[in-house]
């Protein structure tokens, strides 16, 4: 009746909803990370081409995500190997500078990584999130991340929660990519 009683989403559609959710936060920190990385070298007085910031940004963002960052690099071209196992040792450094400086940033990496957690542990169909976190290789990383970053941020996250995050994420990178111009 007029919409004031929403029927919750199985956690089926949850998944698939985070799926489209979580590609889009990849990109727009790919996106991002790309301009922090281009302008990181230009400060420091060096150059890096395009092609090798977004390797390095890739290699963020699979960090990022809880990814394995050594296995990612192996599916790279040759070009990109070389670029990936010069940057991977500074990619911890990067983010941690870079996250330091925006609060927003950390929020939305935190929420994202406790959506996956909560969508992987019940994809796995684990009886509770901290056996996805345990006992698997993807969810100590995720563990060491919101070990780091994640107690500035009590909340639990909800799908609607995340919906507006990511709307909120995505509106700030147009507003970032029309100041640009």
């Amino acid at each position: 009746m007029f919409g004031l009683f929403k029927k919750e989403k199985s956690m089926s559609e949850v998944s698939k909803d985070f799926a489209q959710q979580f590609d889009i936060v990849r990109l727009i920190l790919f996106e991002y990370f790309i301009e922090v990385i281009i302008n990181a070298f230009k400060k420091q007085g060096d150059s890096i081409t395009e092609e090798d910031a977004a390797t390095y940004a890739a290699g963020v963002v699979t960090y990022l995500s809880g990814d394995d960052v050594d296995e990612w690099a192996k599916k790279l071209n040759e070009k990109q190997q070389i670029v990936a196992l010069a940057v991977i040792p500074n990619i911890k450094k990067q983010v941690d500078s870079v996250l330091a400086l925006d609060k927003s940033l950390r929020e939305a990496l935190v929420y994202t990584l406790r959506m996956k957690m909560i969508v992987k542990s019940w994809q796995q169909q684990s009886e509770n999130t901290s056996d996805y976190l345990l006992k698997t290789p993807e969810g100590k990383r995720i563990g060491l991340l919101l070990n780091q970053y994640g107690s500035e941020f009590s909340d639990s996250p909800t799908p609607d929660g995340y919906k507006h995050l990511v709307y909120g994420l995505m509106m700030t990178a147009e507003a970032r990519k029309k100041e640009k111009k």
